[in-house]
């Protein structure tokens, strides 16, 4: 997944831009489903990452630090 952000002024002139790529994988998912739920609705997170539905339905994170 690839997001792309601008900060523009009031005028329309950009500021900043920023690209970010996202990959992941099992185990980094397994790490970071908890705490994404705890500041991101299951709804969202989700539908964003479809797969780690499956991860937490499974009980994944039994075990795993999120840290």
């Amino acid at each position: 997944m690839r997001a792309q952000g601008w900060l523009l002024a009031d005028d329309g002139r950009p500021l900043a831009v920023a690209e970010v790529r996202f990959a992941g994988s099992v185990a980094y998912t397994k790490r970071l489903i908890q705490p994404f739920l705890e500041t991101t609705s299951a709804e969202s997170f989700f539908r964003l990452f479809p797969r780690a539905r499956n991860l937490a339905a499974r009980g994944a994170t039994d075990g795993v630090s999120p840290t």
